[in-house]
């Protein structure tokens, strides 16, 4: 449950560098990693600190920081593309299914679901 960062690796020049080392308490809990290979980006949940970060593959740079918790998603822990390749959800860690675009990482509201996934 420690921030650790969030590390790109260089297999060439055979080290890490830290990517967002800036807001250290985000960086608790990490979930989930996907790569989305045609926008050439990683997309990672941290649960406890409630965040969805979005990274550059080509640069290693954090284009995004989501705070899901001001969408209504606590705890995010899964996330997967989307087979449309339009879309990847993120859900939370008792409830609710957020669906956000992966060009402008914007959350798309009706295509959300709002539930237990327990009881």
């Amino acid at each position: 449950y420690f921030p650790a960062p969030l590390l790109r690796v260089d297999a060439q020049a055979g080290r890490a560098r830290e990517v967002w080392p800036v807001e250290r308490n985000a960086l608790r809990q990490g979930q989930s990693i996907v790569y989305d290979a045609a926008r050439d980006q990683w997309i990672a949940s941290f649960a406890s600190s409630h965040r969805v970060v979005v990274v550059s593959g080509a640069t290693g740079a954090v284009t995004r920081v989501i705070a899901t918790d001001a969408l209504g998603l606590r705890y995010p822990r899964g996330l997967d593309l989307h087979p449309d390749g339009l879309h990847y959800a993120v859900s939370g860690s008792w409830q609710d299914l957020l669906l956000f675009r992966c060009d402008d990482h914007r959350p798309v509201p009706e295509r959300s679901h709002h539930t237990l996934f327990f009881d």
